[in-house]
C-alpha cells in the first residue's frame, strides 16, 4: 500500500486569488465576458447564479441551490441570462 504524499501546490495556483463563484448554463460559457463582469461587481466571496432563458428543470435546480446556498449564510446573486448579455 503506497501512501499519498501531499506537497504544496504550483505557485501560480498559490498566487490565485479566488473572489466569486458563477453558476452559469452551458450556452453562455462562450459569453464569459459578459457573465465575468457581472460577478466581478459583487463582493468578495460572493455567489453569481445567472438563470437559463427556458423554464426548464435546469432553472427551478439552479433556484433550488441558490436557496440552499442562501440558507448556509452565503451572499447569493441570481440574474436572468438577458441581464447578464445586455450589460456592456
Amino acid at each position: 500500500m503506497s501512501s499519498l504524499r501531499l506537497s504544496h501546490p504550483p505557485r501560480r495556483l498559490r498566487q490565485t486569488r479566488l473572489d466569486n463563484l458563477a453558476l452559469v448554463p452551458g450556452d453562455l460559457l462562450l459569453h464569459r465576458d459578459a457573465w465575468q463582469r457581472a460577478a466581478n461587481r459583487l463582493p468578495g466571496k460572493a455567489i453569481l447564479i445567472v438563470l437559463p432563458k427556458a423554464n426548464t428543470v435546469q432553472k427551478r435546480i439552479m433556484l433550488t441551490v441558490a436557496k440552499l446556498l442562501a440558507a448556509q449564510g452565503h451572499q447569493v446573486r441570481v440574474v436572468p441570462a438577458d441581464a447578464v448579455s445586455r450589460n456592456p
